[in-house]
């Protein structure tokens, strides 16, 4: 076999696996937010004058990296929504959640690397060690019943939004009802089983099942 034919066959693997292992941060992109970082990149973009290519490849990765740290944040806050619809670990299970969210960092890191650009790399682990800081301290706190001054708390709300900024308003508008339920067909029994008490989420299984015509 020469070496392109290897190369193809073992893309076509990777892809095939990435079908299973992306199964959760597929999830949540189905519900999109308000897309203020893509709004954010463009209006840089104005002075910055990058090329569309490479715009668009920066555009993804900070996509990719604030979707990825969605996932985590929602295992670490014990989260049951987000975006108006059950987290991805309460479908998927907290291992392939945290395994997906992580998978994706690389991917991106892969992807920044792909820009060629001497200082890209350095930047997005610069940003990356910031948000885990600021996350980590939050969760320290959290969990230590430690109440911050308000210095280190404005400092470390600093640190969680400066690599992936977030509005505090998040859309919680679906994408049509076909993809979005053809999305969460494994996890409508799931979400059964959980015997939640949550009101919202009841509210999202029943929407599901009559969506699928269960009350016909």
């Amino acid at each position: 076999m020469s070496q392109n034919n290897s190369e193809c066959v073992k893309k076509e693997e990777i892809e095939k696996h990435n079908e299973k292992l992306l199964m959760p941060f597929k999830y949540i992109l189905q519900v999109p937010g308000k897309q203020i970082r893509p709004k954010l990149t463009a209006a840089f973009n104005y002075w910055l004058q990058v090329c569309p290519e490479k715009l668009k490849a920066i555009g993804e990765i900070i996509q990719m990296l604030h979707n990825s740290s969605l996932l985590l944040d929602d295992v670490e806050d014990n989260s049951t929504l987000r975006r108006g619809i059950p987290v991805a670990h309460s479908i998927y299970g907290i291992a392939s959640t945290i395994n997906a969210a992580n998978y994706v960092i690389i991917i991106a890191l892969e992807k920044t690397l792909q820009l060629g650009h001497p200082q890209a790399t350095t930047v997005y682990t610069e940003q990356l060690l910031e948000l885990h800081r600021g996350q980590g301290l939050e969760i320290y706190w959290r969990d230590n019943f430690i109440c911050p001054t308000e210095e280190e708390y404005r400092d470390m709300t600093i640190k969680n939004r400066r690599a992936v900024p977030t509005g505090n308003t998040l859309n919680a508008t679906y994408t049509d009802s076909k993809t979005f339920c053809e999305d969460l067909t494994d996890g409508k029994f799931k979400i059964l089983s959980q015997r939640t008490t949550d009101v919202e989420l009841k509210r999202h299984c029943v929407n599901l099942l009559e969506k699928s015509g269960s009350f016909q």
